[in-house]
């Protein structure tokens, strides 16, 4: 069904249900992996876009410890590890969460940006 609905051409594969989710959050959360990798492979598809909680889709990979969904929402090109949500990012939230793989993951880039945020863990 998905495959249909997203070969609609006036279709939104981006938009929030009732200010929430996202086609590709709500797939995250449910842990839909055919669902994830169809809407990542859509031309449209915004992976860096909030949904639930203001959760980025890496964060949200992240707070479920899934190693597999969380390698595959590093892969695109377009992904900004960096993007703040929830008043951090990608990495304070697996810092935070005692994450070891996501932590090593996400320090193992270039790009990563250390201390970036207020989000802090006393």
């Amino acid at each position: 069904i998905i495959r249909l609905l997203l070969a609609h051409p006036d279709i939104n594969v981006n938009k929030s249900f009732a200010g929430r989710h996202t086609p590709l959050t709500r797939s995250i959360k449910k842990y839909n992996k055919t669902s994830i990798e169809i809407l990542l492979s859509h031309k449209d598809i915004d992976i860096n876009k909030t949904g639930d909680r203001d959760r980025t889709p890496l964060i949200m990979a992240i707070l479920s410890r899934n190693r597999y969904l969380t390698k595959m929402l590093l892969s695109p090109e377009d992904i900004d590890i960096n993007k703040m949500a929830q008043g951090g990012t990608a990495l304070d939230t697996a810092s935070y969460s005692d994450d070891h793989f996501s932590t090593r993951m996400l320090l193992s880039l270039p790009e990563v940006e250390i201390q970036t945020s207020e989000f802090r863990r006393d």
